[in-house]
């Protein structure tokens, strides 16, 4: 099975699990730095980059009530694997933003 070549250089890093590089270039790829990214990071398991960019501030407000970050969210949490890194993900993320259908 071919797996699929990533759309940029930031979730290339988060694939092969190279969270600190992925942080220290996110600053010169911050076009990356959107939902899609944000959702790879949760996927691929990479709490060391999702921790530390919430921490940061590098993604932008808006994209946490984009309907399919929200799904997601709760996608995780329906898992049960994920519950713990998905709850300490729920502490840093602004979750002010979604409205009550989403909730």
């Amino acid at each position: 099975m071919i797996e699929e070549e990533p759309d940029n250089i930031l979730k290339a890093l988060l694939m092969q699990n190279l969270d600190s590089l992925t942080l220290r270039y996110m600053g010169y790829y911050i076009q990356y730095l959107d939902h899609t990214l944000f959702l790879s990071g949760l996927k691929n398991n990479n709490k060391t980059f999702i921790k530390e960019s919430l921490l940061s501030g590098a993604f932008e407000r808006h994209i946490f009530k984009d309907d399919m970050v929200v799904e997601e969210i709760v996608n995780f949490m329906d898992q049960g694997s994920k519950t713990n890194q998905m709850l300490n993900t729920l502490i840093l993320i602004d979750i002010e933003v979604w409205n009550n259908e989403q909730l």
